[in-house]
């Protein structure tokens, strides 16, 4: 592609191109995307003094995520020489490996998250499978909703159980559960189920009940995958996170009568309450058809709780999945960011 090198090199857009170099050493995508919205037409990027191009900037930073999202806007290395950077014998074989692992990332449909969730659903009839995937993705149009649902989405094993018919999933599972359940993960096999009778009655479940506890089973899943730690907000290391959480929960107990009975069911239950806690957040926002009523109720009775949740939990979760890819085990996803430490970052 031939390059228009007076726009390259304008004064006009040095400023932002600063911003793309300085964005790509940050490794923050979200303003490299955003630099690539403010100006549509340039394909270098040129450093303002090194005439770096961004490629080959994000290249030698490693930041192959960010080198996957310029490759995708049609963004150019300056010439033969810096385009050596990714030749054989340049990168090694996880450098290579993780490049060809971002491209294909970024080329995914947008809603492959989805698709894959609803492939994984399995229940007695389609017109109940239809039911399931529309509210998948009705509860896709939240934000906080929708990140819990790609980070479930990076497990290939992914099975979601369910049965309309039934108030007691036991029979779903297999085995005893010690107690009539509604909803349940089981986290090693990546199995989520999910019942469809209120308990103790014949009545169907309602949907805003379904959706729910699908979401509510579906963060427990997902704080399995992120953290490793049996379905905590935390890294087992982490004790600082640990401490402020417990104090939160302490909070609750104090509290509980005022608490909506969703967050009250898992305060005065106290049985793994580290656990069972923090899913009640999506679970009150997937109860409510419109999510801001459900977001209302927690930050007026739950307000700490709330912000645990989406600044702490949710940047973990976007960051699990910035560093997954499909297809991937999610074993080894696990492994590798408590290697790296990126899945304790905060």
């Amino acid at each position: 592609m031939k390059q228009n090198m007076e726009e390259e090199t304008s004064i006009q857009w040095e400023d932002v191109r600063r911003q793309m170099h300085q964005a790509i050493d940050e490794r923050n995508h979200v303003q490299v995307q955003q630099c690539l919205e403010t100006v549509t037409n340039l394909n270098l990027w040129l450093h303002p003094i090194t005439e770096e191009s961004a490629l080959h900037r994000a290249v030698e930073n490693n930041a192959f995520h960010i080198y996957a999202l310029l490759h995708a806007n049609n963004c150019q290395f300056k010439d033969y020489k810096e385009r050596e950077c990714i030749d054989e014998g340049n990168l090694n074989d996880v450098q290579r490996s993780e490049l060809r692992r971002q491209q294909e990332f970024v080329r995914r449909p947008k809603d492959a998250h989805l698709s894959h969730i609803k492939n994984a659903i399995r229940v007695q009839s389609d017109e109940c499978k239809e039911k399931i995937a529309n509210m998948i993705d009705s509860l896709d149009s939240v934000e906080l909703l929708s990140v819990i649902q790609k980070v479930v989405a990076v497990s290939p094993d992914l099975k979601v159980i369910m049965d309309s018919d039934e108030e007691d999933i036991q029979t779903l599972v297999g085995c005893q559960t010690g107690g009539k359940l509604f909803g349940l993960t089981r986290f090693h096999e990546e199995k989520i189920f999910v019942g469809g009778k209120r308990r103790g009655t014949t009545e169907k479940a309602s949907e805003s009940e379904v959706r729910g506890t699908l979401l509510h089973e579906m963060c427990h899943l997902a704080l399995h995958l992120v953290y490793n730690n049996d379905g905590k907000p935390y890294c087992s290391p982490d004790t600082e996170r640990r401490r402020s959480y417990l104090q939160i929960i302490e909070e609750m107990e104090n509290n509980s009568e005022k608490l909506d009975h969703i967050i009250r069911l898992a305060v005065e239950a106290k049985r793994k309450i580290e656990e069972e806690l923090v899913v009640r957040v999506p679970h009150i926002i997937a109860t409510h058809f419109n999510s801001e009523e459900g977001i209302s109720i927690l930050q007026g009775q739950a307000p700490k709780l709330f912000l645990f949740f989406k600044d702490k939990v949710i940047p973990d979760m976007k960051k699990y999945v910035e560093d997954a890819s499909p297809g991937m085990d999610a074993k080894k996803i696990r492994e590798e960011n408590v290697r790296l430490g990126k899945a304790k970052r905060t």
